[in-house]
């Protein structure tokens, strides 16, 4: 269930963290336990959005079945990808892109390729790089993202299952103001998915 966002409270709470790193008690633990690994590992809290992200050499491909679901998954979500509302992702285990529909210009300000990196170390505080660590699904909202450039996105990702395997992730985008269309997207995708991957 998606609890209540309160975009004001928020951003004064990352503020607060990021200024005096000071935790405020209402942000969600994931979130602030990804806070306080970008915090340690030195990254940018205030940053804009990066031209390119790294790439992982030699990534390997998702299963054929994977990859095809997902191309054929989001044919009535078209108009909305058309219209750049909507980013959508395919990403492997380790947190390496695979697949991707819609419009690049909610995370990276060039253009995404297959073997870019969406992980913590490079996007912060995101629900892929939640979703990576701890293998659950994660809804992230506005300032909840440790870099400021992402202030203005809802992201939301989940786990692809078989049985007990995670084949890769499902993640989304949107605009901060139509989040629900990433988390309506990502959670129907990952149940077309894993009916693909079980049949």
């Amino acid at each position: 269930m998606i609890q209540p966002f309160d975009e004001g409270r928020t951003l004064q709470a990352w503020q607060r963290f990021v200024n005096i790193g000071e935790l405020m008690p209402y942000i969600p633990a994931p979130v602030a336990r990804s806070w306080f690994r970008c915090k340690n590992r030195g990254q940018l809290a205030v940053q804009l959005l990066p031209g390119q992200l790294p790439k992982e050499p030699g990534s390997v491909e998702p299963g054929i079945t994977l990859s095809k679901a997902f191309q054929q998954t989001f044919t009535l979500l078209t108009p909305f990808l058309r219209l750049e509302e909507l980013l959508l992702a395919l990403v492997d285990p380790r947190g390496v892109l695979q697949e991707w529909q819609g419009t690049h210009r909610f995370i990276v300000g060039g253009s995404l390729q297959k073997g870019m990196l969406l992980q913590e170390e490079t996007l912060g505080t995101m629900a892929i790089g939640l979703a990576l660590k701890e293998k659950n699904t994660f809804f992230v909202r506005g300032a909840e993202h440790y870099c400021s450039c992402y202030h203005q996105v809802a992201s939301f990702a989940a786990p692809i299952m078989k049985q007990n395997e995670c084949l890769g992730f499902l993640a989304g985008w949107t605009a901060l103001s139509a989040g629900s269309l990433a988390a309506v997207a990502v959670s129907l995708g990952k149940q077309v998915l894993e009916s693909y991957c079980i049949s």
